[in-house]
């Protein structure tokens, strides 16, 4: 099972982005200041939650291939800890430990949280959208009531992907669907079906229990 590009980069804005730092700016001339303002608003009001968690679905389909993979999963954040659930992993982390379970080898590897952590989403590309990419509105787009469609375009040319499509709820400040280009012709979906704001989350709900696992790595 391909592990999708989300979860193999950083998940959220509130664990705190590591991107990579950039000596070179988007170019003005080469970003919409009308979307800039938009994807500003939207991250002033991700920084602003106390928690949050997101009911989405993933959809990935491979090159020329009509293969398609898809799956469901809720992610939970709250301060630096957050929550990943899908049927293929889960990952815990309450700040100062990670567990991680790959459905796959049935193994939960432990480690601890160092503050760079390997999972993205719509929401880290948004965090550092003014410093990795190059921003606009999409062209012959006709996006629905509420809603804008902005193209990033990545600064650094090694990323995997050249192109992301956010479409975004500008009534919510919310981004609700994305789509990412790579090189290699995978394309990647994702779509948020709810978005739930500073929600009670128990300490609790970022932790496991190890003993119910079969196999374990630290």
């Amino acid at each position: 099972m391909r592990l999708p590009f989300f979860l193999l980069f950083l998940f959220a804005f509130s664990a705190t982005i590591f991107g990579q730092k950039l000596k070179t700016k988007p170019e003005k001339t080469m970003n919409d200041p009308k979307a800039g303002k938009i994807l500003q608003e939207v991250k002033g009001k991700i920084a602003s939650l106390k928690s949050f968690k997101i009911e989405f679905n993933y959809t990935v389909s491979h090159g020329d291939s009509k293969t398609k993979e898809s799956f469901a999963g809720s992610y939970a954040v709250k301060g630096k800890m957050f929550k990943l659930l899908t049927k293929n992993q889960e990952i815990y982390n309450n700040g100062t430990t990670i567990w991680t379970y790959m459905a796959a080898n049935k193994e939960l590897q432990i480690s601890k949280n160092e503050g760079k952590n390997t999972i993205t989403s719509p929401i880290s590309m948004i965090e550092n959208f003014d410093k990795e990419y190059y921003y606009q509105f999409k062209p012959n787009e006709t996006p629905a009531k509420d809603q804008v469609i902005i193209e990033l375009i990545p600064l650094n040319k090694k990323k995997p992907m050249f192109k992301i499509d956010l479409i975004i709820d500008v009534k919510k400040n919310r981004v609700v669907y994305s789509k990412l280009y790579e090189k290699s012709g995978v394309r990647q979906e994702f779509t948020i079906n709810q978005f739930q704001e500073n929600i009670a989350l128990d300490d609790a709900v970022f932790t496991t229990d190890k003993s119910k696992y079969q196999r374990m790595w630290k």
